[in-house]
């Protein structure tokens, strides 16, 4: 999705950016805090003492003193003072009053207490994938205000880069992101990742009835949903187990309803890394549906056995140097140039779905390069999973090995709060991690903190992993709840062709936005911030800053991941 000439509206917006930084200084989770989880406020100036107050009880539960936390912090550009209030675990409303003597008795936004703090949020971010469907109508009863017409039934046709002519059935399938592509990768990353949390928390995914078409069919709504994407990708492989890149127009279309117009769809050619991802993830659906859906389990299974055998046949990556987007098309390239971390990930799960040594032999080729070190998982850096999938599972014939992968998790956990520790905001991010979509890298570390956690039983990384929710949902130097439809600071302007083409006031809910961008890769930043302005400032509730305004599935399952490990519905 693109839109030019933006300068009038980033003007407009900073001007109504600083009044609101002069009113408010004090920052905190607009959503909440779990009950047992570190709870934290910080303000930008050299404020005493705080109050917590009950809202529901219009009295003062609490009194803290703030510290400072860091002087000219880099990513912020600010001088910050913490104070904390973890020992306050009764569920309820509350605010945050300063006493100081700048500024004294202004007070927060007001937040939750509660061991369920986040089911709202939660309840809305399914929703909001379900939203991303393509070519099924949206039907009032499951949407309410956001229902729509059906789209994209048009057949899609090949680009001349697949070497075919003709067209093909490609309906289904969820929508990437702002606009209307469809991807392998993105589409394999965000299932990975729901797959994941499942695994973590399979009480938590039980609910069959979350009102969408499948509610009530006696599966888990997260198994239908996943189904609905798993039906498009078995049509982007290929009758040999080549598996096709994405399905999109040549160029962005501008904000208009997934029903509205008739730009053609293009298939685009077959590539090694979208094959290696296609192989792991219908490996692993093929465990997790075997007890659910025998037929689909066995489907899952061909489909992954018969890519992994091209790619073995094919060992090099392709198209050569990775795919690129061809002259003709400007939308949506994703490309990646190195295909190893797909194809270990594969490994991993061939070999924990069929238990053939041959698989856990191509893992462990890969892993010199890897030397099971965790990085954070990414649509073009998915080997990760491949680690989760191995450190999960009951082999003892894995023991070394999962010892060496529980000895890379601890190394990364450990680097990370080491960084963290430097932080103005308290979260494991570098200034050149406030790149296109950081919120995102925001939540991929603090899934591997949770995995910390979980596997590891670090409390550190657990409270590590809190704080950079806290982070999303308002405590961070814009003060912006970046999820829609939650906060008082909260997302209005979202980069999102469907939330700008309808008649809502509010985007769609439950939607995590992408985040500060030091790259300031639209003009709408371009037009309020320079090279000087200090990266985790960056952003803009824009439609026009589709750079750091527009939402991805993946991005959006890795908030879920985080924000349902630390909630008890």
């Amino acid at each position: 999705m693109r839109k030019l000439n933006a300068s009038v509206w980033g003007l407009l917006l900073l001007l109504l950016h600083i009044p609101m930084m002069a009113q408010q200084n004090i920052y905190v989770n607009q959503v909440g805090y779990a009950s047992t989880a570190p709870k934290r406020v910080l303000v930008d100036y050299p404020a005493e003492r705080f109050e917590l107050i009950n809202v529901n009880e219009g009295r003062v539960v609490f009194e803290g003193e703030f510290q400072l936390r860091k002087q000219l912090d880099e990513c912020s550009g600010m001088t910050l003072y913490e104070g904390d209030f973890s020992e306050v675990q009764t569920s309820g409303r509350y605010l945050i009053r300063i006493q100081s003597s700048l500024n004294s008795g202004i007070t927060s936004y007001t937040f939750s207490i509660g061991d369920a703090a986040y089911s709202d949020v939660l309840q809305m971010a399914d929703k909001a994938l379900f939203l991303q469907r393509c070519g099924l109508k949206i039907e009032e009863q499951h949407a309410g205000p956001f229902a729509r017409q059906v789209c994209h039934l048009a057949p899609s046709y090949y680009h001349p880069n697949c070497q075919l002519t003709g067209e093909k059935d490609m309906t289904g399938g969820w929508h990437d992101a702002g606009d209307y592509g469809k991807y392998v990768a993105p589409g394999s990353m965000t299932i990975a990742i729901l797959y994941a949390s499942y695994e973590l928390n399979p009480s938590k995914w039980q609910s069959d009835a979350r009102n969408i078409p499948e509610s009530g069919n006696g599966i888990p709504d997260l198994f239908d949903e996943v189904r609905y994407e798993l039906e498009w990708l078995f049509k982007m492989q290929r009758h040999d187990g080549a598996v096709h890149e994405k399905l999109h127009t040549k160029n962005y279309v501008q904000f208009i309803m997934p029903s509205a117009g008739e730009v053609p769809q293009f298939i685009y050619e077959v590539s090694s890394t979208a094959t290696a991802d296609f192989a792991a993830i219908m490996a692993k659906s093929a465990r997790m549906y075997k007890a659910i859906d025998a037929e689909l389990s066995d489907r899952c299974l061909r489909a992954a056995t018969l890519s992994y055998k091209y790619l073995d046949q094919h060992p090099d990556i392709f198209p050569e140097g990775g795919f690129k987007n061809p002259p003709d098309t400007k939308a949506g390239g994703y490309s990646d140039d190195y295909d190893k971390e797909e194809r270990i990930w594969a490994a991993a799960e061939m070999y924990l779905t069929t238990g053939k040594k041959k698989y856990l032999h191509d893992f462990n080729e890969l892993n010199r390069i890897f030397k099971s070190e965790f990085m954070e998982v990414n649509w073009n850096n998915p080997a990760t999973f491949g680690f989760y999938s191995l450190l999960l599972a009951d082999k003892e014939e894995l023991d070394g090995l999962q010892a060496d992968l529980r000895e890379g998790l601890a190394n990364y956990c450990d680097r990370h709060k080491q960084v963290a520790a430097a932080d103005g905001f308290g979260i494991a991010m570098r200034a050149d991690d406030y790149t296109w979509g950081s919120n995102g890298t925001v939540m991929y570390k603090a899934m591997n903190l949770v995995m910390g956690d979980y596997l590891l039983g670090d409390r550190q990384s657990r409270e590590l992993a809190a704080r950079h929710l806290d982070y999303i949902l308002g405590l961070n130097p814009n003060k912006k709840c970046y999820v829609t439809g939650v906060g008082t600071n909260r997302i209005l302007h979202l980069h999102h062709a469907p939330t700008v083409s309808d008649f809502n006031a509010e985007p769609i809910p439950g939607i995590m936005t992408g985040g500060p961008n030091k790259y300031r890769n639209d003009e709408a930043l371009q037009a309020v911030f320079d090279a000087n302005t200090p990266p985790a400032r960056i952003y803009l509730d824009n439609e026009e800053s589709y750079s750091s305004n527009e939402n991805t599935i993946y991005t959006n399952a890795a908030f879920q991941f985080v924000a349902t490990y630390f909630n008890k519905p």
